[in-house]
């Protein structure tokens, strides 16, 4: 028996609260799904790199004269 047809068998014996959240976690699966992101996930190391890319300057130079200064 093909896997469709045996889930929806075993859902036809499911009380309606248990139904829901089935319901809810399908919802979630399609929302989630690997398959239908057409969207490439970037790391935030790299947002942050791309965004800081035209800064010029030593960060840690900055952050060590503010901590001194409140030293």
């Amino acid at each position: 028996m093909r896997i469709k047809e045996r889930a929806i068998r075993e859902l036809q014996t499911l009380q309606p609260d248990k139904l829901m959240v089935v319901y809810e976690m399908i919802l979630l699966l399609k929302r989630d799904s690997p398959i239908k992101r057409t969207k490439k996930i970037i790391p935030a190391y790299q947002k942050v790199r791309s965004a800081l890319k035209n800064c010029h300057g030593s960060f840690s130079a900055d952050i060590l004269s503010d901590r001194g200064d409140r030293i």
